[in-house]
């Protein structure tokens, strides 16, 4: 996942990147920087750029920094995809289960016979089914009620 936050533009990597070795064996992690502009005024005068970082794990081997240097972009792509995916999936996740509950409203409606609230439990069901379509998602979901 992402990290945002504010600091001093001079300790963000030249490169844009830092190489972390022995976290884990055989494996480095690469921590991606992305300035996203100037941070506004705060208490902490030093700190003068938004940014944000991502983490990606990739194996040790020789020539690991020309690696993460000749291929930031793809990272850093690849770690926004691998977010990106981690929170739709998220999200679809407390989706269906709003969905059990659409079902047993819509089943519990048409037991009743209420029309009305049939119709309603259906079109939140509906709206619930729909999120992946709303613009904006994963990012920003506006959540259908009952």
């Amino acid at each position: 996942m992402s990290r945002e936050g504010y600091m001093r533009a001079v300790n963000v990597p030249a490169d844009g990147y830092e190489i972390f070795h022995d976290e884990k064996p055989g494996m480095v992690r690469i921590r991606l920087y992305e300035v996203k502009g100037p941070a506004p005024a705060t208490e902490e005068a030093n700190d003068d750029v938004i940014f944000v970082s991502w983490d990606v794990w990739e194996f040790d081997q020789e020539g690991i920094e020309e690696y993460v240097s000749a291929n930031f972009e793809w990272l850093k792509q690849k770690a926004k995809a691998e977010e990106e995916a981690s929170l739709a999936n998220s999200v679809r996740a407390e989706r269906n289960r709003l969905l059990d509950k659409a079902d047993i409203a819509v089943n519990k409606a048409v037991d009743s016979g209420d029309s009305e609230a049939e119709t309603n439990a259906r079109a939140w069901r509906q709206a619930l089914r729909d999120i992946p379509e709303q613009v904006g998602f994963p990012w920003e979901v506006e959540w259908p009620v009952l």
